[in-house]
């Protein structure tokens, strides 16, 4: 079994790649303006992300700035949705 390569991205490259991971249907120009800060964790697929919101939209949204993982991040077998998690925490605090 191969070993999963995770990668950070973040910048216009997290965008460009967050534009075609949600199929082109948001325009990018929105968000950027909605997803601040984004960043994802990569693979062949985005596994995980995260995204500051405005700062008017911050108290409505539980959740701002916490990393989630999306539906590949999930099927990933226990070892490597640990090494995940982990990458995650990482992030956060540094």
């Amino acid at each position: 079994m191969e070993e999963i390569k995770f990668e950070l991205l973040h910048g216009e490259a997290a965008y460009l790649v967050w534009y075609v991971f949600n199929d082109c249907q948001i325009r990018i120009e929105t968000l950027m303006d909605i997803d601040k800060n984004l960043e994802l964790i990569v693979s062949e697929d985005v596994l995980a992300f995260r995204y500051d919101h405005p700062d008017e939209m911050r108290d409505m949204v539980k959740d701002d700035g916490k990393w989630r993982t999306t539906k590949e991040g999930d099927e990933l077998d226990s070892k490597d949705k640990n090494k995940l998690k982990l990458l995650c925490w990482d992030y956060t605090f540094n």
